[in-house]
Parts: C-alpha cells; sequence; structure tokens
C-alpha cells in the first residue's frame, strides 16, 4: 500500500483576517464603550460588545456573522423531552447570535416527518464515492445532466418515540422561526453518533 506524505495546513487566510478583526474589534468596542453617548456606566461589558458587534458587522468580513433574515433548519441537541415536546440547544458558532434563543421548544406532531441517519459503512460511502465521480466525469464529457447525490448516511423512517434525550437534531420549519422560542417541526432528521472509522487509503 502506497504511502502519502501530507503538508500540515494552516488556517485559511481569510479567516486569520476575520478573526483579527473580530478581536481587534472587541477591544475597540471595551475601550471606547464609556465615551459612547448611550453607555451605561453599570453594563461596560454590554456596551463594548454592542459596540464591537457594529465595528464587525460594518466592515467587509460583517455577513459571516449576520444571522439570515429568514430561518427555516437549525441544528442542535436534545435537552428534554416530555412528550410530543422538546426542549432543543442551538449548535451556534456565531459569537453574536442571540443567547435568549439558544434553548427552543420544538413541537412534533401528527404532519411532522422523523428520519433516523444511520453511518454507511466507510468502504461502502468510498466506493460510492468513486462510482459518483465517474458518472459526473463521464456526464461533463457528454454534456449529459446528471443528478445524483452521495451521502454518507442511510436514511429510514422513525418517529418521536426514537429521539432520546442527548441526540443531535437537524430541524426543518415550514415557517421563518429566526426569533421563534417555540415551533412545529415539519422535518426531524436524527443524526448518528460519531463513530470512529479507520481511515480507508485509495
Amino acid at each position: 500500500m502506497d504511502t502519502q506524505t501530507f503538508a500540515p495546513v494552516g488556517p485559511p487566510a481569510h479567516l486569520i483576517k476575520y478573526l483579527g478583526m473580530l478581536v481587534g474589534g472587541v477591544i475597540v468596542g471595551i475601550v471606547a464603550a464609556p465615551y459612547l453617548p448611550f453607555h451605561d456606566p453599570n453594563d461596560t461589558y454590554q456596551a463594548g460588545f454592542n459596540a464591537a458587534k457594529k465595528v464587525v458587522e460594518d466592515s467587509s468580513a460583517g455577513n459571516i456573522f449576520r444571522t439570515p433574515d429568514d430561518v427555516r433548519i437549525l441544528s442542535g441537541t436534545v435537552t428534554a423531552i416530555d412528550g410530543n415536546r422538546l426542549a432543543f440547544r442551538i449548535n451556534s458558532v456565531n459569537p453574536f447570535d442571540d443567547p435568549a434563543l439558544a434553548n427552543r421548544t420544538i413541537i412534533v406532531n401528527d404532519s411532522t416527518a422523523v428520519l433516523k441517519l444511520t453511518q454507511k459503512d466507510p468502504k461502502v460511502f468510498q466506493a460510492e464515492m468513486i462510482e459518483s465521480r465517474r458518472a459526473k466525469q463521464g456526464a461533463m464529457a457528454t454534456s449529459t445532466p446528471i443528478a445524483t447525490s452521495v451521502t454518507p448516511y442511510i436514511q429510514t423512517a422513525g418517529s418521536v418515540k426514537d429521539i432520546a434525550e442527548g441526540d443531535s437534531l437537524t430541524v426543518f420549519a415550514s415557517e421563518n422561526i429566526k426569533t421563534s422560542k417555540e415551533f412545529p417541526a415539519k422535518e426531524i432528521s436524527i443524526m448518528p453518533k460519531l463513530i470512529m472509522s479507520k481511515l480507508i487509503m485509495p
């Protein structure tokens, strides 16, 4: 079996730039907070945070920190279950997301589709990826449209009874749930538990 040597790869330059702007914005906001007209002397941190947020959002990198106006998909973890109501903690890497919306309640009703995702055998998935790549290359050569999608999961129908506390879910809604603390789910995907798989060398 051939061995391959991989050179270490650092973080992308644009990511370093954005993180630098974020850190710089926070520092500027905290330093400038006491001199801002809306400053509350008893709330230096919040004023500084708000100022830093504005600096970053007004910058060229601000788009990556702005939450879309229409949100219909959320990912997170089930923290409690009460019948058809799921307490749900959102996974977010955006430091400017409203902390009051970190915890939501999902309502599962008769029209909610629940899907269980199971991780495929890595060898099977790799073979499917290779075949899909070949099919796409052949389609490009002949200008033939192709609609193939390969995922690392097997999808099967489930129910609310398959959902347990601690499960990771991806939840889809039929309405804008950007600021909804509670909402009915249109579809729920139960994500598989993380499985440590052997690296398959080509």
